[in-house]
């Protein structure tokens, strides 16, 4: 008896170390807590992707808050709203793990370079996004490329009603000229 005794309380104690060991193999949620941006897509800056896309960068950027009981992945919608979507961030080997809208987002960690790298896929391909620690204001950002359009717009039709006033002005003295020679 005392032998059965002495084996069980050496394997409870063995399942006891493995389940410490195997709970330490994942990331705990609280080393990726906080914000995080696109630093790259497709292992491109993402102001480089943005602009060889024809995109402004808020129109490509992507931005997770991570928290112990929430993760949320924000960008911009086609009429320039921040949409977002949540889950519930789960340990997982090499990084978070949340069920959004019954979709699994893996999101691996690189504690080298202290980056996080998801991937999604679309109809035209995957996109990889590798996130370094930031924060980024999606709603201004869209707001100041709507400005500058408007203003690049502006100073573009400024500058043709200017360049047409100027061609009008060069004709008309063209034409004084040409009239001055006929008349004598």
């Amino acid at each position: 008896m005392k032998k059965a005794t002495k084996k069980l309380a050496l394997v409870l104690a063995c399942v006891c170390v493995m389940s410490m060991l195997l709970a330490g193999c994942g990331v705990s949620v609280s080393k990726v807590k906080g914000d995080w941006i696109v630093s790259t897509i497709n292992d491109k800056p993402v102001d480089q992707f943005a602009q060889e896309k024809g995109y402004a960068t808020c129109q490509v950027m992507k931005t997770v808050n991570i928290t112990d009981d929430k993760l949320t992945v924000s960008s911009l919608a086609a009429d320039g709203s921040v949409q977002s979507v949540s889950g519930k961030p789960e340990s997982r080997r090499d990084g978070v793990e949340a069920n959004i809208d019954g979709t699994a987002w893996g999101f691996r960690y690189d504690s080298k370079a202290d980056t996080l790298e998801f991937t999604v896929a679309a109809a035209d391909g995957n996109y990889k996004y590798v996130l370094k620690k930031g924060t980024y204001d999606l709603a201004a950002e869209y707001q100041n490329a709507v400005n500058a359009a408007q203003g690049a717009a502006a100073g573009a039709e400024e500058g043709a009603e200017a360049g047409a006033e100027e061609e009008y002005e060069e004709g008309a003295e063209e034409g004084a000229e040409e009239e001055e020679v006929e008349a004598e």
